[in-house]
């Protein structure tokens, strides 16, 4: 996973390695936000059904496939909240970033939250990070646009 640590990284990779990830397991590819709602929404069951077949096998997650799949929920995340890959030189490693709605800038580290999820379980639920990103940006929109309906 060197290349999610090195600034030198061509952010395309990212994308290509989420098409990947997708292909390979006949998923419908993240291509605007309402594909990335539901892609988030799942990855948890899905990463649940992926440990159960490799422990049976005595396996683990590869690099690889952790490189993939990271790839698939940053595609997700920069689809929704209207982000880029950007290396951060804080987290010394390629991130999504996007705007909140009062102009700071989010980065989510989408490959160290993974190793997380795979590391800790449901304790360090994906699809629970994106339900507290999208209430915070939300919330944020609300205080900056007291009048909308959103």
């Amino acid at each position: 996973m060197e290349a999610t640590h090195d600034p030198a990284t061509d952010s395309a990779l990212f994308e290509a390695k989420s098409n990947e990830f997708f292909d390979s397991y006949g998923i419908l590819r993240v291509s605007d936000a309402p594909t990335g709602v539901g892609f988030l929404s799942i990855v948890d069951e899905l990463l649940e059904a992926f440990a159960k077949e490799i422990e049976g096998q005595g396996l683990f997650f590869t690099d690889d496939f952790v490189l993939k799949l990271g790839s698939a929920i940053g595609e997700s995340y920069r689809h929704i909240f209207v982000g880029e890959w950007r290396y951060s030189s804080k987290q010394e490693r390629w991130v999504v970033a996007f705007h909140s709605p009062n102009g700071s800038v989010y980065e989510i580290n989408v490959f160290n939250k993974l190793i997380k999820r795979l590391e800790n379980g449901m304790e360090d639920s994906i699809g629970y990070h994106y339900e507290m990103t999208k209430k915070m940006y939300l919330e944020e929109y609300e205080q900056m646009n007291p009048n909308s309906n959103s």
